[in-house]
């Protein structure tokens, strides 16, 4: 009985090993098909990291009292560089402020006329996105009820968790670069939802910060933040989408320094002229991505293979009876059609060989066993 029990668990394993081969054939392929069609990484982290490291070493600077957010926008890679540190935000707040009542406008609730606080929204878009007025965005503050309460709404722009938020977020305004970066990614990618913000952001500081830093050489969308505390604690940070031929953003976020602002500044420069070394690799990227899709397609016939009307069309399956080529219609439907036929023959062949091997098996078992029988006892009486 155990020896019976023994060789049934074995046949059962190996039917399990016939049926299982072909699925795993199938999963490699896939993978593989998977691969090919991965995105492609654009960002170089150790290069990236590397602009700071020799930035801050040159002018004898301590990395960890900045944070870094940068975003290849075509792709959406993104690089951080300490981009956890919560620090006061400054003015950089008044942009999820005002994406909030834009949102409404475009869901209709408002119109650029609608009075807010004795001001319109229009007129409040304006001064606190173009001329960073803290009077008006207290007004709209208090349109959004308590600055905590505003704070809150900020994080529908972020697909952070409620956990990563610390409490000084809600009570003091504290940002990091890596929420920062989140919201204007959000304003970049969804731009329809916040009419009039990317427009006001293109014409705030035309001198200064990143915009004053390429000197006018590309378009900038850009909020600064600057803010120095009763300790003496100087905060300085700007956010912004720089529109070189492929775009990028960059949250550059400081504090504890005194020559931030030229940091910010600098840092800019350094990134761009990175950001713009990018663009030959990645449109070389792109074109052989469309090169690839056309030759996928099925192409049509040219002029020199089509029949003209009058004359009879011939159809051959396998060759042409003067050349031995095959024709250009059964060529081109070759690739598809042959890969799915190898794979279902793969299958039935391998099903079919594990059945007749689990036969064999079974047989040679019950040849066995009618051999080993012993003669019949028979009872002896006398």
């Amino acid at each position: 009985m155990k020896k019976k029990t023994w060789l049934l668990q074995v046949l059962a394993l190996l039917l399990c090993a016939v049926l299982l081969c072909p699925m795993a054939a199938f999963a490699e392929e896939g993978d593989a098909a998977a691969e090919e069609t991965e995105e492609y990484a654009v960002l170089d982290p150790a290069a990236l990291q590397k602009i700071l490291d020799d930035y801050c070493a040159q002018n004898k600077i301590d990395p960890q009292k900045i944070s870094i957010g940068y975003c290849y926008l075509d792709t959406g890679d993104t690089w951080y560089y300490n981009p956890d540190m919560w620090t006061y935000s400054a003015s950089i707040y008044k942009v999820p402020l005002m994406m909030i009542l834009a949102e409404r406008e475009y869901n209709g609730e408002l119109t650029r006329d609608t009075d807010l606080k004795g001001i319109t929204l229009g007129e409040a878009e304006e001064n606190v996105l173009v001329y960073s007025s803290n009077d008006y965005a207290h007004k709209m503050l208090a349109v959004l009820g308590t600055d905590k309460e505003a704070r809150a709404m900020y994080r529908q722009f972020s697909d952070l968790p409620e956990s990563y938020y610390d409490p000084d977020f809600l009570d003091y305004s504290y940002f990091t670069a890596r929420f920062t970066t989140d919201v204007m990614k959000t304003l970049y990618y969804e731009n329809e939802r916040f009419p009039n913000i990317l427009e006001c952001l293109m014409r705030a500081n035309p001198q200064d910060y990143f915009r004053g830093a390429l000197k006018g050489e590309y378009e900038v969308a850009q909020k600064y933040g600057s803010f120095t505390d009763r300790r003496g604690m100087p905060f300085n940070h700007t956010t912004g989408i720089i529109y070189t031929p492929h775009p990028y953003l960059l949250t550059v976020m400081t504090q504890g320094i005194g020559i931030s602002q030229d940091v910010l500044r600098e840092l800019c420069v350094l990134y761009t002229e990175y950001n713009l070394s990018l663009d030959e690799a990645y449109d070389a990227w792109e074109l052989a991505q469309q090169e690839a899709a056309q030759t996928a397609e099925e192409p049509e016939p040219s002029e020199e293979t089509q029949k003209p009307a009058d004359e009879e069309i011939v159809v051959e399956t396998e060759q042409t009876a003067e050349t031995g080529e095959k024709p250009a219609e059964t060529a081109a439907a070759l690739p598809v059609a042959a890969e799915q036929n190898r794979a279902v023959t793969l299958r039935l062949m391998t099903i079919f060989f594990g059945c007749v091997l689990i036969v064999i098996l079974i047989l040679g078992m019950l040849i066995r066993r009618s051999l080993r029988r012993k003669p019949a006892r028979y009872e002896v009486t006398e």
